[in-house]
C-alpha cells in the first residue's frame, strides 16, 4: 500500500504537472488564464467556432452564418513569460441584397506576450495568480475578413483555484488605429474596443485529487462581454463542459446574448464552440 507522504507527493506532481500547462490550469472556454506552459514547451488549442449574425445597420441587408477554425498557439519563453499567436480561418454563408454569397478567407491574427507577475500558491492544488499581456491584432489584408490596420492592446488576467471551484477574470483594451465603415464583429470598427470576462468552473469529478487521479471534469459558466467607443455593446451567457488530462483537453461551449446594444455593426445571434488543446 502507498504511504501517505508518497500520495501527497504523487498527488502534488500530477497537479504540478497540471498547473504547468496553460489548457490544463482550469482556463475556461471564453475567458483566458494567468497561466502559460512551461520553458521551452508549447501549447495548441484548435477551436470551431458556429456562429450567425444579423440586424444589419448599412444599406447592404446583410444575414449569414459563419464558421471559424481558430488556431491558438502558446510557446513557454520562460516559465513565467509566453508567446502566443491565434490565426482564424474563415468561412461565410448568407445573403445581402446582392443576393447569396460564400466567402472563405484568414481574418485577423493576435499576436501578444503574457507574463504572469504574480503568484500564490496556497495548498497543493490551489493557487492565485495575475499575468498581463500585450501584443497587437495583425491585419490579413483577407477582404471582407480584415479591419485593414494593426491595432496594440494590453490586458490582465486574474486566475484563482480555490478545492473544486476556479475563478477568472480577463480584461482588454484595443487601440483601434484603422477599420471599416461595414463592421461585422467588435474591433473591426474605427472604434476602440474594451473586452471583459468572467468564469467560473467546478470540478464536478474527481471530487478530491490523489495519486490515480489524472482526468477531471469540469462544468463553466462564463459571461463574456465588449464595449466599444461608439456606444455599441454586449454581453453573452456562455456555459460549457470541459474535459482535462496531463496531455490533452476538450471543451463544448454555447453563447446566447445576455444584452445587446448595437447600431454600429451586426448583432451576434448565437455561438457553439468545440476545442481541443494539446500540450508539446
Amino acid at each position: 500500500m502507498m504511504s501517505r507522504n508518497a500520495a501527497f507527493a504523487a498527488c502534488a506532481g500530477v497537479l504540478g504537472s497540471l498547473m504547468a500547462a496553460p489548457a490544463l490550469a482550469q482556463e475556461a472556454i471564453f475567458t483566458p488564464a494567468a497561466t502559460q506552459p512551461a520553458k521551452d514547451r508549447v501549447s495548441v488549442r484548435q477551436q470551431v467556432w458556429l456562429s450567425s449574425y444579423h440586424n444589419d445597420p448599412t444599406d447592404q441587408d446583410r444575414d449569414f452564418y459563419e464558421a471559424e477554425l481558430r488556431t491558438i498557439v502558446a510557446w513557454g519563453i520562460r516559465g513565467d513569460l509566453s508567446l502566443n499567436v491565434e490565426v482564424p480561418l474563415l468561412y461565410r454563408s448568407g445573403s445581402s441584397v446582392d443576393g447569396s454569397s460564400n466567402e472563405a478567407g484568414v481574418g485577423d491574427i493576435p499576436l501578444f506576450l503574457k507574463h504572469r507577475v504574480w503568484q500564490n500558491d496556497t495548498g497543493p492544488t490551489d493557487t492565485q495568480r495575475i499575468g498581463i499581456i500585450g501584443g497587437a491584432v495583425i491585419p490579413s489584408g483577407d477582404n471582407p475578413f480584415s479591419s485593414g490596420s494593426v491595432d496594440p492592446f494590453v490586458g490582465a488576467v486574474y486566475t484563482q483555484v480555490a478545492g473544486r471551484h476556479g475563478f477568472n477574470l480577463a480584461g482588454r483594451y484595443t487601440l483601434t488605429t484603422g477599420g471599416k465603415s461595414d463592421a461585422v464583429k467588435p474591433g473591426e470598427s474605427t472604434s476602440d474596443l474594451f473586452r471583459y470576462d468572467a468564469a467560473y468552473l467546478y470540478r464536478i469529478v474527481p471530487e478530491s485529487y490523489g495519486p490515480d487521479a489524472f482526468r477531471s471534469w469540469y462544468f463553466t459558466f462564463e459571461l463574456n462581454g465588449n464595449a466599444e467607443t461608439n456606444g455599441d455593446s454586449e454581453l453573452f451567457i456562455s456555459p460549457g463542459i470541459l474535459f482535462e488530462s496531463p496531455e490533452v483537453a476538450f471543451e463544448l461551449g454555447v453563447q446566447a446574448p445576455l444584452y445587446q446594444d448595437v447600431n454600429k455593426r451586426m448583432e451576434r445571434e448565437f455561438g457553439l464552440v468545440m476545442g481541443v488543446r494539446l500540450l508539446f
